[in-house]
């Protein structure tokens, strides 16, 4: 799936835009295409991901260093939060199977 949101901006404008969606994780992988952000040609402001997964599944491996998990019952949460936002790649997360 995919979202497309369409906004516009005056010079020196600013807006906020929050996307929140959710989907499963199969099988143990994701892939995030966040480079797009570097067409506005300036860093976002801030930027935030939040990964939900079994907490047995233990810590993903991905090229941004993987924050304090918290967990919530068998459920772990991962934050990763950055100020500003100025992605070089794809963000991609896996959870290898042990």
């Amino acid at each position: 799936s995919h979202v497309l949101v369409g906004m516009s901006f005056e010079a020196r404008q600013s807006r906020v835009l929050h996307i929140r969606y959710q989907h499963d994780f199969c099988p143990r992988s994701a892939r995030y295409l966040v480079s797009t952000a570097r067409a506005w040609g300036e860093p976002l402001e801030k930027a935030e991901f939040l990964a939900t997964v079994p907490c047995a599944w233990g810590p993903p491996t991905t090229q941004w260093t993987p924050p304090q998990r918290a967990e919530v019952g068998a459920q772990c949460h991962w934050r990763w939060q950055f100020a500003p936002f100025w992605p070089t790649a794809e963000w991609v997360l896996d959870w290898p199977t042990k």
